[in-house]
């Protein structure tokens, strides 16, 4: 379909109107459509008719098609960017968690080794025998330590 911008000048009634002269992609003939009714029909892809009655549409070129392309492709990495970066802060967080229960466990260790109890808080020559006799069921999450 070509494309020709004119300007129509109707003397008798003193209209100026802008119209975009077509040629029909069946039958070509040539007619002309106003701005207006152009930019709608290229902004919602309806059709529109020549005055022979063939339907006429625009459809998305192949300039807009690759454009479409590349937005939805710069969205696409945008997203993967921000996964990648929440996974990245995830494991910061759970490397940092994993060092802090660590300095927890080997804070608790070195009570243990000093003969501290984990579970009364009180210091024994023997803490093996204490945990034995006092607290039987130590491996058990139902006694926690203090």
């Amino acid at each position: 379909m070509r494309v020709t911008r004119t300007r129509v000048y109707l003397s008798e009634l003193g209209v100026e109107q802008h119209l975009t002269v077509l040629d029909c992609a069946s039958c070509g003939m040539i007619f002309g459509i106003t701005a207006g009714l152009e930019t709608r029909r290229r902004e919602d892809g309806k059709s529109f008719w020549c005055p022979n009655g063939h339907v006429n549409v625009w459809r998305q070129s192949e300039l807009d098609k690759m454009k479409a392309e590349r937005d939805r492709l710069k969205a696409r990495a945008r997203h993967l960017a921000d996964q990648r970066d929440a996974a990245q802060e995830q494991a910061t967080h759970q490397r940092h968690r994993a060092a802090a229960y660590k300095g927890k466990y080997r804070s608790q260790k070195d009570r243990i080794d000093n003969g501290v109890c984990p579970y009364c808080n009180r210091t024994f020559k023997d803490v093996r025998r204490h945990m034995g006799n006092q607290h039987p069921r130590r491996g058990e999450h139902d006694e926690q330590p203090v």
